[in-house]
């Protein structure tokens, strides 16, 4: 039993330190959000990930005010779902942000992979 709340602990730890992140807006030279980075940070034991990702579906907060967890689909099909930490910005970045991340469009995005029982993905930056 003690093994169990052990490792719940380690996994809750670890998943904490994903999340732990205080988001970057990148501004092109216009004023333009050209890109969100600094989304999650990793905890050790996740491998960053590169890709072409297509948003398949977004879940907003329970106010409707921000994008909570962005579905992904790969370019080989497979579906991966990464909360955004999009709550952690300013309301006018919010706004914009909601604005440019449009169902079925592809952006370039970075995300830590974390294997193990509960095998998570975390949004770690994403190019507009």
């Amino acid at each position: 039993m003690a093994r169990i709340v052990i490792a719940l602990i380690i996994c809750l730890i670890g998943f904490y330190g994903v999340m732990d992140a205080r988001p970057v807006v990148v501004k092109s030279d216009d004023g333009h959000i050209s890109a969100i980075d600094a989304l999650a940070t990793s905890s050790g034991a996740c491998a960053i990930n590169s890709a072409v990702l297509q948003v398949k579906g977004l879940q907003f907060s329970p106010n409707g005010k921000y994008i909570t967890l962005i579905h992904f689909r790969d370019r080989q099909g497979n579906n991966l779902a990464m909360p955004t930490n999009f709550h952690k910005l300013s309301a006018p970045d919010i706004k914009h942000i909601n604005r440019l991340i449009q169902l079925d469009s592809d952006y370039q995005v970075s995300y830590f992979h974390c294997p193990g029982e509960t095998e998570t993905n975390n949004l770690n930056s994403i190019h507009f």
